[in-house]
């Protein structure tokens, strides 16, 4: 089990320039204002098919996400919730 933030949805067009993550073409990144530090690499571009999302983790330079994984997309089925909270490190609710 993973916990990770859903950055693709079904049916979008990903892709990672400079560490910034770019949707369906826009000529604007994600914001990710969640992020610590500025993402390094290119990846992509990946096309997110029906019923599932691509996963990444908030410490990208660190993190085993899709970008990695030999199963690039998380079925719908697969995602057991929603984190709310953060107890490690202190207590942080996670909007």
């Amino acid at each position: 089990m993973y916990v990770k933030r859903i950055i693709g949805l079904p049916g979008e067009k990903l892709e990672i320039k400079k560490g910034r993550v770019y949707i369906n073409d826009s000529r604007q990144p994600l914001p990710e204002s969640y992020l610590k530090e500025k993402a390094i690499g290119d990846f992509g571009p990946y096309e997110i098919p029906e019923g599932c999302y691509f996963m990444m983790g908030d410490n990208r330079n660190d993190s085993e996400d899709a970008r990695f994984w030999q199963n690039t997309y998380v079925e719908k089925s697969e995602i057991l919730g929603k984190v709310i909270f953060r107890y490690y490190k202190g207590f942080k609710i996670i909007e």
